[in-house]
C-alpha cells in the first residue's frame, strides 16, 4: 500500500483536470442541436462540483485529515486546547 502522506499530489491534479475540461467545455459555447444542450449543461456542472471535491479531498489529506474520526479528534484537540488557552488568560476577579 502507498504512503498516505503522497495521495494529495494525485487529488490535486485530479482536481485541476476536471477544472481544465469544465472551463474548456464552458468556453467552447454551444453548439449542435438544442435537444444535447440540458446534457453538455449537466456534465459541465458535473465537472464543475467534481473538481471542488476533489480539491477539498486534496486539502484535508495534505492537512493529515485522512477519516472523518481524524477530523472529529482534531475538532475536540481544538476546543480543548481553546478553553485550557482562555482559562490561563482569565483574569482573577473579572466577569
Amino acid at each position: 500500500m502507498e504512503e498516505t502522506g503522497l495521495r494529495w499530489p494525485w487529488w490535486a491534479a485530479a482536481s485541476s483536470a476536471q477544472l481544465t475540461a469544465g472551463i474548456a467545455w464552458y468556453r467552447r459555447g454551444y453548439c449542435g442541436s438544442g435537444a444535447s444542450m440540458p446534457f453538455k449543461a449537466f456534465a459541465i456542472a458535473t465537472l464543475f462540483v467534481g473538481a471542488g471535491s476533489t480539491a477539498v479531498r486534496s486539502a484535508l489529506l495534505a492537512a493529515g485529515i485522512r477519516t472523518p474520526w481524524d477530523a472529529f479528534i482534531t475538532m475536540n484537540l481544538r476546543k480543548s486546547i481553546s478553553k485550557i488557552f482562555f482559562e490561563l488568560l482569565a483574569i482573577p476577579g473579572s466577569c
